[in-house]
């Protein structure tokens, strides 16, 4: 379960790797529905027409590869019980 949901982190990870290569990665992955136009609760870009969109279809995909598969599922868990244990 999340305990707290901050979209710090994607608008960190936007910032160090950029935007387009947040997309290319993206991509890559066979998101063909998926683009990234502005950092999260980056509203005056959203007043300016940019905007991120997705499909259903598309969010599937990397839970299949993730959450789905259950080696990916054992290491999700772990981390979540490592850090529910050391948040404050």
């Amino acid at each position: 379960m999340m305990i707290i949901s901050d979209n710090t982190p994607a608008n960190i990870t936007i910032e160090k790797v950029g935007m387009k290569n947040v997309n290319n990665y993206m991509k890559q992955l066979g998101l063909k529905h998926t683009i990234l136009q502005r950092k999260t609760m980056d509203f005056e870009a959203r007043k300016r027409g940019l905007d991120n969109s997705t499909t259903p279809r598309d969010i599937t995909i990397p839970l299949q590869k993730t959450i789905l598969n259950p080696e990916s599922c054992e290491t999700t868990t772990e981390y979540q019980n490592t850090y529910q244990k050391t948040s404050p």
